[in-house]
Protein backbone atom coordinates (compact mmCIF):
# COMPACT_ATOMS: atom_id res chain seq x y z
CA UNK A 1 0.00 0.00 0.00
CA UNK A 2 1.35 3.39 -1.04
CA UNK A 3 1.64 6.09 1.58
CA UNK A 4 0.44 9.60 0.92
CA UNK A 5 3.13 12.14 1.79
CA UNK A 6 2.32 14.41 4.68
CA UNK A 7 1.70 18.02 3.76
CA UNK A 8 2.05 20.89 6.20
CA UNK A 9 -0.19 23.27 4.26
CA UNK A 10 -3.77 23.92 5.33
CA UNK A 11 -6.71 23.45 2.98
CA UNK A 12 -7.11 27.22 2.80
CA UNK A 13 -3.49 27.62 1.69
CA UNK A 14 -3.90 24.93 -0.96
CA UNK A 15 -7.13 26.51 -2.30
CA UNK A 16 -5.61 30.00 -2.30
CA UNK A 17 -2.65 28.68 -4.27
CA UNK A 18 -4.96 26.98 -6.75
CA UNK A 19 -7.01 30.14 -7.25
CA UNK A 20 -3.89 32.23 -7.79
CA UNK A 21 -2.80 29.84 -10.53
CA UNK A 22 -6.25 29.37 -12.08
CA UNK A 23 -7.64 32.75 -13.16
CA UNK A 24 -10.85 31.30 -14.63
CA UNK A 25 -11.83 29.66 -11.33
CA UNK A 26 -11.10 32.90 -9.47
CA UNK A 27 -13.30 34.91 -11.85
CA UNK A 28 -16.15 32.43 -11.34
CA UNK A 29 -15.89 32.79 -7.59
CA UNK A 30 -15.72 36.58 -7.89
CA UNK A 31 -18.82 36.57 -10.10
CA UNK A 32 -20.77 34.69 -7.44
CA UNK A 33 -19.53 37.05 -4.74
CA UNK A 34 -20.61 40.04 -6.86
CA UNK A 35 -24.06 38.54 -7.44
CA UNK A 36 -24.49 37.97 -3.72
CA UNK A 37 -23.30 41.52 -2.97
CA UNK A 38 -25.81 42.92 -5.50
CA UNK A 39 -28.70 40.94 -4.00
CA UNK A 40 -27.87 41.91 -0.43
CA UNK A 41 -26.99 45.55 -1.10
CA UNK A 42 -29.77 46.54 -3.50
CA UNK A 43 -32.64 44.36 -2.30
CA UNK A 44 -35.58 42.59 -3.88
CA UNK A 45 -37.01 45.45 -5.94
CA UNK A 46 -33.83 46.26 -7.87
CA UNK A 47 -33.03 42.55 -8.14
CA UNK A 48 -36.38 41.93 -9.77
CA UNK A 49 -35.32 44.32 -12.59
CA UNK A 50 -31.82 42.84 -12.85
CA UNK A 51 -31.64 40.32 -15.70
CA UNK A 52 -28.03 39.24 -15.18
CA UNK A 53 -24.71 40.14 -13.65
CA UNK A 54 -21.50 39.09 -15.42
CA UNK A 55 -17.91 39.56 -14.34
CA UNK A 56 -15.08 38.91 -16.78
CA UNK A 57 -11.53 40.24 -16.84
CA UNK A 58 -12.25 43.06 -14.43
CA UNK A 59 -15.42 44.27 -16.16
CA UNK A 60 -18.70 44.05 -14.28
CA UNK A 61 -21.75 44.04 -16.57
CA UNK A 62 -25.17 44.57 -15.04
CA UNK A 63 -28.18 44.07 -17.32
CA UNK A 64 -31.26 46.01 -16.16
CA UNK A 65 -34.66 45.64 -17.86
CA UNK A 66 -36.07 49.00 -16.74
CA UNK A 67 -34.94 52.17 -18.54
CA UNK A 68 -35.75 54.40 -15.55
CA UNK A 69 -33.84 52.20 -13.10
CA UNK A 70 -30.95 51.89 -15.54
CA UNK A 71 -30.68 55.69 -15.70
CA UNK A 72 -30.84 55.94 -11.91
CA UNK A 73 -28.06 53.38 -11.52
CA UNK A 74 -25.93 55.11 -14.14
CA UNK A 75 -26.15 58.31 -12.10
CA UNK A 76 -25.18 56.33 -8.98
CA UNK A 77 -22.27 54.50 -10.63
CA UNK A 78 -19.59 56.15 -8.49
CA UNK A 79 -21.44 55.14 -5.31
CA UNK A 80 -21.75 51.57 -6.59
CA UNK A 81 -17.99 51.53 -7.19
CA UNK A 82 -17.32 52.78 -3.65
CA UNK A 83 -19.68 50.17 -2.16
CA UNK A 84 -17.93 47.42 -4.11
CA UNK A 85 -14.46 48.58 -3.06
CA UNK A 86 -15.57 48.65 0.56
CA UNK A 87 -17.41 45.30 0.55
CA UNK A 88 -15.17 43.33 -1.83
CA UNK A 89 -11.71 44.95 -1.73
CA UNK A 90 -9.95 41.91 -3.22
CA UNK A 91 -12.11 41.86 -6.38
CA UNK A 92 -10.42 43.92 -9.09
CA UNK A 93 -13.06 45.91 -10.98
CA UNK A 94 -11.74 48.05 -13.81
CA UNK A 95 -15.10 49.11 -15.20
CA UNK A 96 -18.83 48.82 -14.50
CA UNK A 97 -21.21 48.66 -17.42
CA UNK A 98 -24.89 49.13 -16.70
CA UNK A 99 -26.83 47.98 -19.73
Amino acid sequence: MRRIPKNDRSIKEVLDGFLEENQKAQEGINQERLRKFWQERYGKVINSYTERINYNRGVLRIKINSAALKQELLMSKSQIEKDLEKSLPDVQIKNILIQ
